[in-house]
């Protein structure tokens, strides 16, 4: 369990406080794929060129592959992460005001 420090625990106390998440939060151990990663699996399956550019690969993989096999892939990379990771359930806990986050996924959601 992480330690909040005294000053951050008081604001957070009076509902001061707005976190903000980037990636970094599902990508973790155990976590979600980053995008770069998801890229190189995608060519290495399609036979393409490595690249960390998603929406390339994804589009050149759906033109050799199809859609419905890109669809599935991506659902079985991705669909297992269900479960909240202990990133998620700590601010879960510490609960903060608001939460901001670049990502789409439902794992903050889960862990509330």
């Amino acid at each position: 369990m992480t330690v909040v420090p005294g000053e951050l625990k008081e604001k957070l106390l009076a509902g001061d406080v707005v976190v903000f998440c980037g990636a970094g939060v599902s990508v973790s151990p155990g976590g979600l794929p980053s995008g770069g990663e998801l890229a190189l699996d995608l060519a290495a399956r399609a036979g393409l060129p490595p690249s960390h550019e998603l929406a390339a690969v994804a589009r050149s993989y759906e033109t050799t592959r199809g859609r419905q096999s890109l669809l599935a892939h991506l659902a079985t990379r991705l669909l297992p992460h269900r479960l909240p990771l202990p990133t998620h359930r700590e601010l879960a806990r510490i609960a903060p005001a608001a939460i901001v986050t670049t990502n789409w996924d439902e794992l903050i959601e889960r862990a509330f």
